[in-house]
């Protein structure tokens, strides 16, 4: 009876042991973070810390490195999907619903960086934001930015969602879209999540297509720009249809 006791008492303090080992570490990552900032860090550092909130006891340090591992970075683990991620040993449930939380707080930060009444003009300009409302994305999608007629932000929606290399743009919805923000000035911005920010044939042809049904109804199209892997293309920059933007 003793001997059990004891063995019970051992095993107790092994574990509040262990707690305070784990409890200590974080401690001294949340310091490190705050003492030296974000980018003296490595990324499984990072989101070793950020996987603290799902995994309240346990060393989050290996699923880190396994996650940047498979991911290869952490932007891609925040953009990976639920059934990617819970293909990870160690990931569930909790860790999933961080991760999720944690794109759509850096998704909607991005899509806020532009202010409503903020002028949006200058190519550089509209490109970066254009950019930003793609860094979670890893499908096609087609958005729409909405200004009024001194160019100033109204706002933005998405128009069309698609595979990793095809998207459908619903021209009709988005006449309808125009119609309910009363705008007169549009910018359309699609990403290739796979591929090279330069326009197809296709791109072309629908981008002159939209510009000729949005002037009938008195809606200037100002520009269409493309996301891709390693660049932003605006076609009104680059004048890739100049009877339009000549």
């Amino acid at each position: 009876m003793a001997d059990e006791e004891s063995k019970k008492s051992k095993g107790k303090k092994s574990s509040a042991s262990d707690d305070n080992v784990h409890s200590g570490h974080r401690s001294r990552m949340f310091k490190k973070l705050k003492t030296n900032g974000i980018d003296v860090m490595e990324s499984h550092e990072i989101l070793e810390i950020l996987l603290f909130n799902a995994n309240k006891r346990s060393n989050t340090n290996p699923l880190a490195h396994d996650l940047i591992n498979k991911f290869g970075s952490i932007s891609e683990v925040i953009k990976a999907s639920e059934s990617e991620l819970l293909s990870v040993k160690g990931v569930g449930n909790a860790t999933v619903q961080l991760i999720l939380s944690v794109r759509a707080t850096v998704d909607r930060m991005l899509k806020e960086n532009i202010k409503i009444g903020e002028k949006l003009k200058e190519t550089d300009k509209i490109k970066e934001y254009c950019a930003g409302l793609f860094k979670t994305v890893d499908r096609e999608e087609v958005r729409v930015i909405f200004l009024d007629n001194e160019f100033r932000f109204v706002s933005q929606d998405l128009l069309g969602v698609g595979t990793t290399n095809a998207v459908f743009m619903d021209t009709f919805a988005l006449i309808n879209k125009i119609a309910e923000k009363r705008c007169t000035i549009v910018i359309i911005t699609h990403n290739h999540p796979r591929g090279t920010e330069i326009p197809s044939q296709e791109d072309r042809q629908i981008t002159r297509n939209l510009f000729n049904v949005l002037d009938k109804s008195g809606v200037y199209l100002a520009d269409h720009v493309i996301v891709g892997m390693d660049g932003i293309y605006s076609m009104a920059e680059n004048k890739i249809c100049p009877d339009l933007w000549g």
